[in-house]
């Protein structure tokens, strides 16, 4: 193991356990795109970084101001090869294992699972990233529809290959508002009531927001990245014990920036932008926040919101629709 990780400092649960034993997962998701069974193969180092979102909630995003701060010389090839997606079945298990064996830079890896869906370490940083539900699902969709024929038949064929927990993956309805009444009203995991036909990204918020107070947790949001983007760099790099000058944080603001990323879209789309039909272009859409206000439907917006009460505590809602103001 490197000597860097040896320098960092050993993060402890609010459980005081001496040990470096995990909080074990204690409920399983497979479907065809997850399997929260590949975190068994997991080995942790000291300093890991764990980045958890919803799906659509700037999980890219972080993933590079994460990138630009450990790897200051910045990286070569595409961005998901380096920060891996440990959940994902499209790429091969042992390929994902044996990479993060053989980095010897500080590791970030991506999950878009629940709290209770991998087991927790207390020498592994969690970065976690919420967002407005309503935002997710504007960008969700955009996101599925994208999918190409090719990428629905491989998830087909990973459905038909290993039972799993899940629902299979149809091709994605025209109309916005079809789709939002299905992903906000049906469940696609058993004791989940919505999500549909993925997971709900409600209740990966509100398991994560559980876990606030932990030392190695930390809470951020898309809208306070998008409302000031420095600030936000500064509060990843000192989360992360990252000594950084303001002028190096001026050019993360810059590198990362939804103009700048998108002009990139080789080096940051996930899985090179193979499994949507117009590759980079698709999975970098807008980036904005506020436009369900006008392309949804009353009754799909009311749906959200019976559902948001159901999943959120009243203190996560907050922090789901307004960011840090509701941390105080």
């Amino acid at each position: 193991m490197p000597a860097a990780y040896h320098s960092l400092p050993t993060l402890r649960c609010q459980d005081d356990r001496s040990s470096m034993d995990p909080k074990l997962a204690t409920k399983c998701y497979k479907n065809p795109i997850i399997d929260s069974s590949r975190w068994d193969a997991y080995e942790p180092r000291d300093g890991d970084v764990v980045i958890a979102t919803p799906q659509k909630g700037g999980t890219t995003w972080m993933q590079a101001i994460v990138a630009h701060l450990l790897l200051p010389d910045g990286f070569e090839g595409n961005l998901s090869s380096i920060s891996y997606w440990l959940d994902a079945r499209v790429i091969p298990l042992e390929t994902v294992v044996t990479g993060l064996q053989r980095q010897a830079h500080r590791r970030f890896i991506k999950t878009h699972l629940p709290s209770d869906g991998l087991p927790l370490y207390p020498q592994v940083r969690y970065l976690v990233v919420g967002r407005d539900g309503r935002d997710i699902a504007m960008s969700l969709w955009n996101h599925y529809r994208g999918f190409s024929d090719e990428a629905l038949a491989n998830m087909q064929a990973r459905s038909e290959s290993e039972p799993h927990t899940g629902v299979d993956i149809p091709k994605a309805p025209d109309d916005i508002n079809a789709f939002w009444r299905d992903w906000m009203t049906r469940g696609a995991f058993e004791g989940q009531q919505d999500g549909w036909p993925f997971w709900s990204d409600l209740y990966v918020m509100q398991s994560w927001f559980e876990l606030r107070d932990e030392p190695n947790v930390k809470l951020t949001h898309y809208a306070d990245m998008l409302a000031d983007t420095r600030e936000a760099v500064e509060t990843v790099a000192d989360f992360l014990d990252v000594a950084i000058t303001s002028q190096r944080v001026e050019r993360i603001v810059e590198e990362v920036s939804f103009a700048s990323m998108k002009n990139q879209g080789e080096s940051y789309v996930p899985f090179a932008g193979n499994p949507w039909k117009s590759g980079a272009a698709t999975f970098f859409n807008k980036g904005t926040n506020g436009r369900w206000a006008e392309k949804i439907s009353a009754g799909n917006l009311e749906a959200y919101d019976a559902t948001a009460q159901k999943v959120f505590t009243p203190e996560c809602a907050a922090w789901v629709e307004n960011g840090k103001r509701a941390l105080g």
